[in-house]
């Protein structure tokens, strides 16, 4: 089969859907991925037989790529700041960060048209918060992603509304008036709801990375047998809030384990600590199975590949889907959430120590892990794309 993959310019959703790409691959498929030029490096370092489909955007700054306007424009619209998640909400849909990925997808509407007539896919999938009506109005069969937290496919159900983080058994006062301002301000807006049968869950949706990596020597070299090392990354967005990492790092640096930072494109804007390394981008993949903690932003990518490995986290949450997944991880027992506009120094060192010396957790996690693992829900997801593309040919 040839399969069309299209994805927004978020970091997230792209790793997600390469583990399915490498998976469809390994199935014998052909698989297109239809994406920002500035990402195609990166999807070529994860398999050598994706074939790339670049799109072009309308580039305001043509010096800064797709992440780094990403974060510039989140940062100016007030995403970073001490507000509350329903600010958020309200912030997120005019700000200029929304909107740049309105004007991308307006701008793609064209170029996706025409690869679809060069090259006739049997099956189209799609992760966009913005569906594209050249691949809805055609007649080729399509599939659409949904890359957050599964709250989102829900509405209006004896559950937390989407992107409050507001805990299972707080007042449904709370859920009631957080939901209809995310209604207004959000659903009413973008989104079309569409009901589906079963759910395939992405918990496996793993990618696989290629190449090899061993902890650098510069921190390899300062550990003893018993040391503990711990990841940090706040996403490609997080990592861009400076005052944030500076603030991490100052605590982090007092403590006696070492660390592994992911420090994003703004690597040169502040200095780690002795006790860690890191880089612009690390090795995300390969990086999180050695170590003992996660400490990140929530998103649903990093804490995917968190459980798949049987890892403790604690969860900053800075935006969107980040609230929902810190909640349900410290509800259900597997991590700890802290607020990244009132945690103290000495919150995040207690719940460094708390994780790593819950013998219990670190049971119940490899049980989750080996669930996961066994669960096989990629395979599933490949055979169900499989069924709907023969379902469709039968039609013909």
């Amino acid at each position: 089969m040839k399969i069309f993959i299209h994805l927004v310019d978020l970091v997230g959703p792209q790793n997600a859907c390469i583990g399915l790409g490498q998976q469809l691959i390994r199935r014998g498929h052909s698989v297109y991925f239809l994406i920002n030029g500035d990402f195609a490096n990166k999807f070529s370092r994860f398999s050598k037989k994706f074939i790339i489909l670049p799109l072009e955007t309308p580039r305001l700054e043509a010096e800064k790529n797709a992440v780094e306007l990403n974060a510039e424009n989140f940062s100016e619209s007030g995403l970073f700041g001490p507000i509350s998640p329903i600010m958020k909400v309200k912030k997120m849909f005019g700000s200029e960060f929304i909107q740049g990925l309105g004007r991308n997808a307006d701008f793609y509407e064209s170029q996706i048209k025409a690869y679809i007539q060069q090259e006739k896919p049997d099956v189209i999938m799609v992760d966009a918060q913005l569906m594209s009506p050249c691949l809805m109005n055609s007649s080729i069969p399509w599939v659409y992603i949904f890359c957050c937290n599964p709250l989102g496919l829900f509405c209006d159900l004896p559950l937390p509304p989407f992107s409050s983080g507001l805990p299972i058994d707080a007042d449904p006062k709370e859920w009631s008036e957080f939901r209809k301002i995310l209604h207004k301000d959000y659903f009413d807006k973008v989104v079309e709801m569409y009901a589906t049968g079963t759910l395939l869950s992405w918990d496996t949706f793993i990618r696989d990375d290629p190449e090899p990596f061993e902890l650098p020597n510069e921190l390899k070299s300062k550990m003893k047998p018993g040391d503990k090392l711990i990841f940090l990354s706040m996403g490609s967005m997080g990592s861009c809030n400076i005052k944030l990492m500076r603030t991490l790092i100052a605590i982090l640096a007092k403590t006696p384990h070492f660390y592994i930072v992911s420090k994003g494109m703004l690597h040169d804007q502040y200095e780690l600590a002795n006790n860690m390394w890191g880089e612009a981008y690390v090795r995300q993949i390969k990086i999180i199975p050695m170590v003992d903690l996660i400490i990140f932003h929530g998103g649903n990518n990093t804490l995917t590949e968190t459980f798949y490995f049987g890892k403790p986290m604690i969860i900053l949450p800075l935006f969107f889907d980040q609230f929902d997944n810190a909640q349900r991880v410290h509800e259900k027992g597997f991590g700890i959430r802290l607020n990244i506009d009132s945690f103290t120094e000495k919150d995040l060192l207690d719940a460094i120590e708390t994780l790593l010396n819950d013998q219990t957790l670190k049971d119940r996690l490899i049980e989750a892990k080996n669930r996961i693992n066994q669960s096989q829900s990629l395979s599933h997801a490949c055979e169900r794309i499989e069924r709907i593309v023969q379902a469709n040919q039968k039609l013909d």
